[in-house]
């Protein structure tokens, strides 16, 4: 049978080779209005069968001697929808328990009907009618299953996508869980390494204000450098992790880049050419303005290892708008920042890892792998994202999206009007609560040594247990984290509730929402020098009333910074 779709004629063909029967029959059939066709043999026949019919006249002696083996293979070949009829002219007395050919063509044609003869035309035009309706319901059957075949095969289409949408969203949540896991183990790691390197940091300040040998000078800066390292590393986890106590500010991305230009310039070699282009009228951002750096600058670094034989690296700035419904997640107003280069690119393979910790390209001892975690971190902890491509061959973009500011940048005058005085302790009474004991004493012992009263608990519990006893104190100093069932801003609070007056100053090395922690505490970042911490506490005090204190921040990156900065 041909292949393809068949077309849907209703004519009638008409096998009868004895006399003039079939020109007879295929006139009471176009009398009747059908469309009647003649055949001379049963192979003509068949190829008009083939070629598209309604139904078949065919006599009993037609079919008795010929071979109908073609016509059976025929009747076989049909696809399930079709069952071709035929109306065969028997013999009069050619009933089926008397005529054996009548039933063999019976078991041959299937879809048989027989009509003995002699006849009256009006029975032989009904029956003709009867097969024609018939085979117009086999066509109507078979435009139904195409119709079911289309939509099955729509909706497996639809099933395919579905499922492969459900796999990638399980895939990209799993991502998501591991980066969530691998946060929260890096935060705590970074949490405990901050109060090390503060224990460390006070020691070496304690030492340097008692020892007069100036040859120790240069092991104590040593040390000291070793700390601000260390202090910059944890900030990198803590940047990934998105628990790190950012200080943002209203911003103006234009001066930050252009105030940048002395440190990139020295992080990038002679042959990487540097482009700056930023929109007019680029609007604020709220960034902790040191993170916003830091992460320029490892995309940089990255960019820079990308292109050993040099290159051109742009930064582009301009404002984006974006919508509800965005598929970041993210709507309102953005400052978008991009970083490109022209060099080496990435597989996906890579792409797909390069926000992940310690996940880096470069060789052992050519840094840790923290430079883009950081940067995803700083990204998404300031309510914005980062988004990368990369083409191999043809060099990588990275592209911050940073919230707008409702504020104006502040100015550099005003900036300078913040910085608070160096005061004197004059046996001023703090309660220091520090559950690391290694901090706790060396903070108290530099504190003592200043001048300061120093009592110190470990826990909140043990704090107000001591303020219960009748402990008098000018001063509430509380890390945040603690064990036990009370926080230090639950510690903060709870004095500030009993004595509205009380001053309190809050440290910290992480935070999920600086915006709670402050609730109009000062905050000091960890790690910290005991000079920026003697200064918090003179203006908390009072030596300058009212006069907020900035929280401190590590050294700014410098040429040591840019060269570990990495993906």
């Amino acid at each position: 049978m041909r292949s393809g779709r068949l077309p849907e004629p209703e004519r009638v063909l008409v096998l009868a080779p004895g006399g003039r029967d079939a020109a007879v029959a295929a006139t009471l059939l176009r009398e009747a209005g059908m469309d009647a066709e003649p055949c001379a043999t049963v192979d003509e026949l068949l190829r008009q069968m083939d070629a598209g019919a309604g139904a078949a006249v065919v006599t009993e002696e037609a079919l008795r001697t010929a071979d109908l083996r073609t016509v059976a293979a025929w009747l076989r070949a049909q696809p399930p929808w079709s069952d071709f009829p035929f109306l065969l002219l028997t013999a009069r007395g050619g009933g089926l328990e008397r005529n054996p050919v009548v039933t063999r063509m019976q078991s041959l044609l299937g879809n048989v009907a027989f009509l003995e003869r002699p006849f009256h035309p009006t029975t032989l035009v009904s029956a003709a009618l009867t097969a024609l309706r018939g085979r117009r319901r086999q066509y109507e059957a078979r435009a139904r299953l195409e119709e079911l075949r289309e939509l099955n095969a729509t909706l497996e289409r639809r099933v395919e996508d579905e499922i492969a949408e459900r796999l990638g969203a399980e895939a990209r949540l799993r991502q998501a869980q591991k980066m969530e896991a691998v946060g929260q183990l890096t935060g705590g790691v970074a949490h405990d390494f901050n109060n090390l390197l503060q224990a460390l940091a006070s020691c070496l300040q304690m030492i340097e204000r008692r020892t007069k040998d100036p040859g120790i000078a240069a092991l104590l800066d040593s040390g000291q450098q070793a700390v601000n390292r260390g202090a910059k590393l944890t900030q990198q986890l803590m940047g990934f992790a998105r628990r790190e106590a950012l200080r943002a500010e209203a911003v103006d991305v234009r001066d930050q880049i252009l105030g940048m230009s002395g440190l990139l310039s020295r992080a990038l070699p002679a042959d990487v050419r540097l482009a700056v282009e930023i929109e007019p009228g680029l609007w604020p951002v709220e960034v902790d303005p040191t993170q916003f750096e830091l992460a320029v600058l490892n995309i940089a670094v990255n960019s820079r290892d990308a292109m050993p034989d040099g290159g051109r690296l742009t930064i582009t700035a301009a404002n984006a708008s974006l919508g509800h419904g965005d598929p970041r997640g993210l709507a309102g107003d953005f400052v978008r920042l991009t970083v490109s280069d022209t060099g080496t690119g990435m597989a996906p393979e890579v792409l797909d890892r390069v926000f992940e910790p310690f996940f880096t390209t470069k060789t052992v001892g050519k840094g840790s792998g923290l430079g883009l975690s950081q940067v995803h971190g700083f990204a998404r902890q300031s309510g914005g994202t980062v988004e990368i491509g990369s083409t191999p061959g043809q060099g990588t973009s990275v592209s911050l999206l940073l919230p707008r500011s409702a504020k104006a940048p502040a100015r550099a005058d005003e900036v300078a009007a913040l910085i608070p005085l160096r005061p004197s302790a004059g046996g001023k009474r703090v309660l220091m609560v520090e559950d690391d004991p290694l901090v706790g004493a060396v903070v108290a012992s530099a504190l003592v040594d200043i001048g300061f009263a120093v009592k110190s608990a470990s826990t909140a519990e043990e704090a107000l247990a001591l303020l219960e006893g009748g402990a008098s104190i000018d001063l509430l100093f509380t890390d945040v984290v603690m064990p036990g069932t009370m926080s230090g801003i639950d510690l903060a609070k709870e004095v500030r509730r009993r004595n509205p007056g009380l001053p309190v100053l809050l440290a910290t090395g992480y935070s999920r929402d600086v915006a709670s922690i402050r609730g109009g505490f000062r905050v000091l970042a960890k790690p910290y020098r005991i000079d920026a911490l003697v200064e918090a506490l003179g203006a908390e005090l009072g030596e300058r009333p009212g006069l907020p204190v900035p929280a401190v921040s590590p050294p700014p990156p410098d040429r040591q910074a840019a060269s570990s900065a990495e993906r």
